[in-house]
């Protein structure tokens, strides 16, 4: 999947437990026809049920379609948002890729994402936390962008299982005076309102 944002600075989401999104809608990405891009009209930790969207999009196994082709995306401010995209191969082997995309860089900005896994029962299975700094102006090699991978491996079996996904967005601002165990720990505190700490957790 592609798929990504943040929300606004700083401020702990309202999460709706149980929350479902169902309002999307599915259009070329302009930069590439070829691909599709499922944009989901839902706030950040909302759960989306893959088998509420439309094929090929209602499963978590994207091994023919992603990252080519299949694409969630989240605007959080005018010239802000970001993507990711889960890629799981026949044998169980995923990568989760984040994208963060920032057309307004503001010196000391940290930038947080977040997507669970959840079992068709409700249940969280795995949280991947990703993380961009702006420093000098620009993220991590003086660019507007920052492409992070986490990758997982599971069984076949164990991806028939996942049944949802939810994404969680957040900014830190300069003025917060967070430093980076605290950004961390904010981040986790954030995705833990929905988890209650289940599952596997992986950061980078």
């Amino acid at each position: 999947m592609r798929a990504l944002a943040m929300t606004v600075a700083g401020l702990i989401p309202v999460l709706i437990p149980g929350a479902q999104s169902h309002a999307y809608m599915v259009y070329p990405d302009r930069n590439d026809p070829r691909n599709l891009i499922l944009l989901i009209e839902r706030g950040t930790g909302e759960l989306v049920k893959f088998a509420s969207l439309p094929p090929p999009f209602n499963v978590a196994r994207q091994s023919a379609q992603g990252p080519d082709r299949f694409s969630f995306r989240w605007r959080y401010a005018p010239g802000q948002f970001g993507l990711a995209y889960l890629n799981v191969d026949e044998r169980g082997q995923g990568v989760l890729t984040v994208e963060f995309i920032n057309a307004r860089m503001v010196d000391g900005d940290s930038f947080g994402a977040a997507a669970v896994l959840v079992s068709k029962d409700g249940r969280p299975l795995h949280t991947f936390y990703a993380r961009a700094d702006v420093r000098d102006g620009a993220f991590e090699g003086e660019k507007d962008k920052q492409l992070t991978r986490l990758a997982i491996e599971r069984p076949p079996e164990w991806w028939r299982d996942v049944g949802a996904i939810s994404f969680f967005y957040m900014k830190y601002g300069k003025f917060q005076r967070l430093d980076d165990d605290a950004i961390w720990r904010a981040m986790r505190s954030i995705v833990q309102i929905s988890t209650k700490g289940e599952g596997a957790e992986q950061r980078q």
